[in-house]
């Protein structure tokens, strides 16, 4: 079954809570450093490519390339030809699917115009299918068959490139962001950009009281039933059965599964649409649990590669056992498979990275227990030999953004990797307030974020002084966006034990942070995550800027001064003020429109300051 792969653009409160104080991405290349075996610049190469489709009959797989450009390729199994569609400089890709096998039907944005587009693989052709001015993107089809559906503005029109016409015209809900197409009833549910749902019955869309708000819905076949991913449970993110009543003409709904203390994830159907065949989330390793046998086996499967391994469904073929998945662990980099469930092989198509598994450092998994009633889920990377256990090394304590609805988890960090590579172990603490763990241990931090951030390194610093012999004399805290706050804070409320730290893209004061918002509903999430922003008091303690004088340890601050979502002002002040108190300091300042600094030359100038910091104060001998 082919599944189209939609590009979003992310809303803006998801802009403002996740990619605000997101988790330090590191997302392009970096200048090499010679005597390293693992050269991270290999990592955050554009020419790394994506898996986006597979064809109904698993012969073909559908790859998006960013090298010089956004290329489409498209891999044929069987004799390994590939089939390249270049798109012009001025063409943003929207979204790309595989139809009926041969066709490659995609949709860019070029200018104030939107080209639904062909490419006919056999005959190697290509035709403009539909043109329009505004926004667009596909539905998405079950099928894999045509007609094609797709979005434009706020109609959803159905193309059939062998008539060369527009057969259908629906008008959607206003403010639509997506549809799904189900098998059999073609445009089924609507979903608009503030999460309402709808369900198109008898050409008409009634709209649904679902549990909200939802994170995720699919229809059945008939669009009869809809799974959502939702966080109405009071306590975590659960998934839910919505089903059609014809007495009483109405949509009923039902928790069907959820997981103690745990958020789910992501769920899958089966083939069909008739039945939850998995659902995925994170405890200290990542859990899968499966509904159906085929999931089953192909667990048992992808297991064979590592013991706790990470892997998501990327498509299917028509119920024939074969999958296209992605796999990775910290000691396995994301690697491209086609899962074979008859024959019970794996065949690998693509590594993000080619190194063999064996040169990766080892991370474990550690449960730390906390002065509070829960434990606190840390991943530790360490080169240290088991002979070798009494000459401990140096320790970046690692503090993830956020601070809500983000956390770390079992997954190959390739930042973690190259520490490693140079003389540190690193540590990655799910400190309260970290999302996956359920809304009583997010909340916990809720107006109280100093003191509980305090509160859980402490703790699991004394468990890994206690059981394994670090020293916090040795350790570096780092961290970006609210990482880095989280960072200056215990710099600052503990001065004396750390030896110093990394500030990147930092937030340094939250009530700048608040006054930067427009928008009332992102104002409101904003005081109940993270206090009374009207108390003085408040404003004090969370503007840490004005505490700088506390700092004796010395620290290093990047950022750049086009930063769209943390005001650059906050890290200049920072900067003034560690001037004016004399204080150690190392920074380095880029000129980005980027919020985590995603261009080649930036990444090359921030790991070669930060290996050049490290060293400055002496942490790798």
């Amino acid at each position: 079954m082919s599944k189209i792969k939609k590009l979003k653009q992310s809303a803006r409160m998801q802009l403002i809570f996740r990619s605000l104080f997101s988790v330090f991405l590191l997302v392009h290349a970096a200048q090499s450093f010679a005597k390293e075996p693992f050269d991270i610049n290999d990592w955050f190469s554009s020419s790394y490519q994506t898996a986006v489709d597979l064809s109904d009959d698993a012969s073909q797989v559908v790859w998006v390339n960013n090298l010089d450009g956004i290329q489409l390729l498209v891999q044929s199994l069987s004799d390994n030809q590939h089939f390249q569609v270049n798109l012009s400089a001025d063409q943003q890709l929207l979204d790309v699917a595989l139809f009926e096998s041969q066709n490659l039907v995609y949709m860019v944005q070029e200018g104030q115009q939107i080209k639904l587009i062909r490419y006919d693989l056999k005959k190697q052709k290509q035709q403009l299918l539909y043109t329009g001015q505004g926004s667009g993107r596909l539905a998405e089809n079950p099928s894999g068959n045509f007609p094609v559906w797709f979005l434009h503005n706020q109609a959803l029109l159905s193309f059939n490139p062998f008539k060369g016409m527009v057969e259908q015209k629906v008008i959607v809900p206003e403010e639509t962001k997506s549809v799904i197409n189900s098998a059999f009833s073609g445009p089924c549910v609507a979903v608009t950009k503030m999460g309402n749902v709808y369900v198109r019955k008898n050409d008409k869309w009634n709209p649904v009281t679902q549990p909200s708000p939802i994170r995720k819905i699919l229809p059945d076949s008939h669009c009869e039933k809809l799974w959502t991913l939702s966080e109405f449970n009071q306590n975590t993110v659960s998934i839910y059965l919505l089903a059609y009543d014809e007495k009483t003409n109405s949509w009923e709904s039902k928790l069907v599964e959820q997981e103690n203390g745990f958020d789910i994830e992501d769920f899958v159907l089966n083939f069909q649409q008739t039945q939850l065949a998995a659902y995925f989330y994170d405890d200290v390793y990542p859990k899968m649990k499966n509904q159906i046998r085929q999931y089953a086996s192909l667990s048992s499967i992808i297991r064979t590669l590592q013991p706790h391994p990470y892997w998501r469904v990327i498509d299917g073929s028509t119920g024939d056992g074969r999958f296209l998945v992605e796999v990775q662990s910290p000691t396995l980099s994301p690697t491209t498979y086609l899962a074979d469930l008859t024959k019970r092989k794996l065949v690998k198509l693509d590594s993000r990275l080619k190194q063999a598994s064996d040169t990766w450092v080892t991370t474990s998994a550690l449960k730390v227990k906390s002065s509070h009633s829960s434990e606190l889920v840390v991943y530790l990377t360490s080169s240290r030999e088991k002979e070798d256990k009494q000459k401990i090394k140096p320790l970046i304590v690692k503090l993830h953004g956020g601070p809500f609805e983000i956390r770390d988890r079992w997954r190959f960090d390739p930042e973690a990797q190259w520490l490693a590579k140079k003389g540190f172990d690193v540590v990655a603490i799910n400190y309260q307030g970290s999302g996956g763990f359920g809304k009583k241990f997010q909340s916990a931090a809720y107006g109280k974020l100093r003191d509980t951030l305090e509160d859980d390194i402490d703790n699991v610093l004394d468990y890994l002084e206690a059981s394994l012999g670090y020293q916090r004399e040795s350790a570096c805290l780092m961290g970006s966006s609210f990482g880095g706050f989280a960072a200056l804070s215990e710099l600052i409320e503990n001065n004396e034990n750390y030896k110093c730290g990394i500030l990147i893209s930092s937030v340094t004061d939250l009530n700048g942070i608040y006054q930067s918002l427009d928008n009332p509903e992102e104002k409101a999430q904003f005081e109940e995550r993270f206090g009374d922003i009207t108390s003085h008091s408040w404003q004090n303690e969370n503007n840490l800027v004005s505490q700088i004088g506390e700092l004796k340890r010395p620290l290093l601050v990047i950022y750049s001064d086009a930063d769209p979502l943390v005001p650059s002002e906050q890290s200049k002040k920072l900067l003034k003020q560690l001037e004016v108190l004399n204080k150690t300091h190392q920074s380095l300042v880029l000129n980005i429109n980027s919020h985590n600094l995603i261009d080649a030359d930036s990444r090359t100038a921030i790991y070669e300051k930060i290996n050049e910091f490290l060293l400055s104060v002496n942490l790798v001998n």
